[in-house]
């Protein structure tokens, strides 16, 4: 993953990951911001070794998904709860390219 992660920095402010147990996202680290967006409800994982020290919202009990919201230069990022209740929003800014 390092050699991905290195890549995309400098040419992205946010990257994207699906998994089926739960919600997250991180600290920003090197100018990416991650979120986690998955079905949420599955809290018998154990979150990886280390990774509580850069989450800045996890939801491992309630069922949901990401809603983002792109407009010219910034994205909403919002964790929402399958009733549609919003549990978690931020925003990431970017300059537009081209």
């Amino acid at each position: 993953m390092a050699t991905l992660w290195h890549g995309l920095r400098g040419h992205a402010r946010l990257v994207l990951s699906g998994h089926d147990h739960d919600l997250q996202r991180f600290a920003d680290r090197d100018g990416l911001r991650q979120i986690v967006s998955g079905g949420g409800g599955r809290p018998n994982i154990p979150l990886p070794r280390g990774s509580r020290a850069t989450l800045r919202f996890v939801n491992r009990t309630t069922p949901g998904g990401a809603r983002l919201r792109l407009s010219r230069g910034r994205a909403t990022i919002e964790m929402v709860a399958a009733s549609g209740r919003v549990l978690d929003r931020s925003v990431v800014t970017c300059r537009p390219v081209g």
